[in-house]
This record gives structure tokens, C-alpha cells and sequence, in this order.
């Protein structure tokens, strides 16, 4: 089953993000700062693109949210 947790808007690099409840802060902090980095680098919707180029997308996303979380 593929979540979409967020969805951007037709222009520029805004959308919205939904957060599941009863996740604990840290997973909140971490899905929200990913889901951030998908709206502001990918202008792809995931049903109209291949599995590689999905994985490429979750990769891109999860290495440039650890970068948030360095201090």
C-alpha cells in the first residue's frame, strides 16, 4: 500500500502535509521534515513514474532530511 502523506499544489514548491496521529514526536519530526523535502524537490506525482524512479525520489528525500537533523 503506497501512502501519500503529502500533496503539492500546481505552482511552486508548497503543499500540504499530513501527519498521522499516534506517532511519538521523533517519528512526527522525521515524517514531516521528508515529506517537506519531497514538496520543495520533487514536482512528480508517484502514479505516473516507474518503481526506480520512486526509490530514487525516498532516497533523495530521506538523505536530504538527515541534514536537518545534524546540528
Amino acid at each position: 500500500m503506497i501512502e501519500y502523506p503529502s500533496v503539492p499544489r500546481d505552482r511552486g514548491k508548497l503543499g500540504t502535509i499530513y501527519i498521522k496521529k499516534g506517532l511519538d514526536e521523533i517519528e512526527k519530526k522525521l515524517l514531516l521534515e521528508e515529506e517537506f523535502c519531497h514538496l520543495y524537490a520533487h514536482h512528480e506525482t508517484q502514479l505516473s513514474v516507474d518503481q526506480y524512479a520512486i526509490a530514487k525520489c525516498e532516497n533523495q528525500a530521506k538523505r536530504m532530511a538527515a541534514r536537518f537533523a545534524l546540528p
